[in-house]
């Protein structure tokens, strides 16, 4: 592979990570504002439904940026030995920085404990509107 093809491997993966962040931010958010609007009109079999269903989207979306950033600290570490090799193109990336090679291998772990954490926080936001009938007006 080629520095620009690892570069630009690297750069995908970002984008894919963040772009699934955004989407479980959007999906919380989505879930925050249902919650806040119906959930104390919600009756049993819909309440299971509509956590279900919101749990199952969180876990996927979970599963895919937990993916996008593990490939992104593989490339990174790639990047980082490339651009340790004399005549390498790559000594410029972010990547082949001090700061970045001691912090990038956390990615994944970060990812997934940021999503755990707004799960949570959207589930017992749920109950507590459920249970103190929060409603808009």
């Amino acid at each position: 592979m080629t520095d620009f093809e690892l570069d630009y491997m690297f750069m995908e993966r970002v984008a894919m990570g963040s772009a699934t962040m955004m989407n479980y931010i959007t999906l919380v958010f989505a879930m925050v504002t249902a919650s806040y609007l119906v959930a104390h009109q919600l009756n049993r079999t819909m309440m299971i439904t509509v956590l279900t269903l919101f749990s199952a989207f969180a876990m996927w979306i979970t599963v895919i940026s937990m993916n996008a950033t593990i490939d992104m600290a593989a490339a990174a570490a790639v990047i980082a030995d490339r651009a340790s090799e004399e005549g390498s193109s790559l000594a410029w990336h972010a990547a082949a920085k001090p700061l970045a090679k001691a912090t990038v291998p956390f990615a994944p772990i970060v990812g997934v404990i940021l999503h755990l954490g707004a799960y949570m926080g959207t589930i017992w936001f749920f109950f507590q509107a459920r249970n103190k009938k929060l409603q808009f007006g």
